[in-house]
């Protein structure tokens, strides 16, 4: 199997803690309080949801289109005991597996619970960061895999009319370069596509085998 030289202590870079955040400088609900006050104070402040805290213990969380004046607070929320909770120090692919499925996750140091993250963290440095790097490391996974099973002239008719010229020009110059390195990434899908590594269920399921076909 042919891999991307991409260091895996580059993804471990990015951590959860990055992206959280502090419990302790949050916009909280009270249990106690008008759950209408509440929902306007959070709709104030366009929050969708927001930690249910009493005396400074985290008792869960509550979105803000739960709340109303026909139920309490504590009724409508999400307990803690069935909220996730990832270390502040877990890497941020492990979060974002977690965050798929539900809408607010807790995080927790050596002290305890210490934050959250919901799902509009995703538009953080950090996350674009990382994802800017997943997909870089894909772009060169593919590369490699097209450029070791699928002829270089079929490469070349891939190349869009502009870079082609350059292609060329380097070519001429007897400088080393190699077709892929002149596609986009919707290009090295269409030509990786054409390998037999498509078919490969070791590598994924038939659904997934269906969606790039």
């Amino acid at each position: 199997m042919i891999t991307p030289n991409v260091s895996s202590d580059l993804w471990g870079f990015f951590r959860t803690g990055q992206i959280s955040t502090d419990v302790k400088g949050a916009v909280t609900v009270d249990p106690g309080e008008s759950p209408t006050v509440a929902r306007r104070r959070l709709r104030g402040q366009r929050f969708d949801q927001a930690p249910v805290v009493a005396e400074d213990r985290v008792l869960g969380w509550v979105k803000t289109t739960r709340l109303s004046s026909s139920q309490t607070i504590l009724s409508v929320m999400t307990p803690l005991h069935v909220c996730p909770i990832v270390s502040a120090d877990s890497s941020l692919a492990d979060v974002l597996q977690v965050l798929a499925w539900h809408d607010l996750i807790f995080t927790a140091d050596k002290d305890g619970l210490s934050g959250f993250i919901v799902r509009s963290d995703l538009d953080r440095h950090a996350v674009r960061s990382y994802f800017y790097l997943l997909i870089a490391g894909v772009e060169m996974l593919l590369s490699e895999l097209v450029r070791s099973t699928i002829n270089e002239a079929r490469v070349v008719s891939f190349i869009r009319a502009d870079l082609k010229k350059i292609y060329d020009s380097a070519r001429s110059k007897n400088e080393e370069t190699n077709a892929v390195e002149y596609l986009f990434i919707d290009q090295l899908v269409g030509l990786f596509c054409e390998t037999p590594f498509v078919n490969d269920t070791h590598l994924w399921n038939e659904a997934m085998a269906d969606r790039l076909l």
